[in-house]
């Protein structure tokens, strides 16, 4: 922050402001018990296809011994439930031998994820649903686009708040 360099010679105006003991709070909120979703626009140049065996949205505890990931399980469902397993979503569905469908250049995939757990699976019951608390939350997207390149993202998405 500077206020005035020319009439507080020889000292600078500038105040350097230290960065706050608490972080502060979240302003995203997911709620557990829904499916998680987050929307990444493709800018290209390429359309490009998301893969099941990297894309992972992870929640890292900063306060806690315990981080907890989702893996994907959908993009663009229109199904109630984004993660089912029945025959309407198999359109939308991502699996070990099944890749997204197609995300244009300028168009939106919105990738669902099975429940966020400390043992990602897809719904399994091999882990435990992340407890209630405040989170980093990452997102690593894992595709190729349509000339064949690979691309890897992480996307810092910042404090996310999780309640039951």
């Amino acid at each position: 922050m500077k206020i005035d360099d020319q009439d507080m010679t020889p000292t600078t105006s500038l105040l350097q402001i230290p960065p706050p003991d608490f972080p502060f709070p979240s302003y995203w909120v997911y709620d557990k018990s829904d499916r998680l979703s987050v929307s990444i626009y493709n800018v290209g140049p390429q359309g490009s296809w998301f893969v099941y065996q990297g894309t992972r949205a992870v929640f890292y505890n900063p306060f806690g011994v315990t981080s907890c990931a989702g893996v994907i399980c959908s993009v663009n469902s229109t199904e109630s439930d984004p993660c089912s397993t029945g025959g309407a979503n198999s359109a939308w569905r991502v699996m070990e031998d099944r890749d997204s469908i197609f995300i244009l250049v300028g168009a939106v995939g919105k990738i669902y994820f099975w429940t966020i757990q400390d043992r990602p699976d897809r719904d399994l019951t091999g882990g435990n649903v992340i407890p209630a608390g405040e989170y980093d939350m990452y997102v690593f997207i894992d595709g190729y686009d349509e000339k064949g390149a690979k691309f890897l993202r992480n996307l810092e998405m910042g404090r996310v708040k999780v309640q039951d």
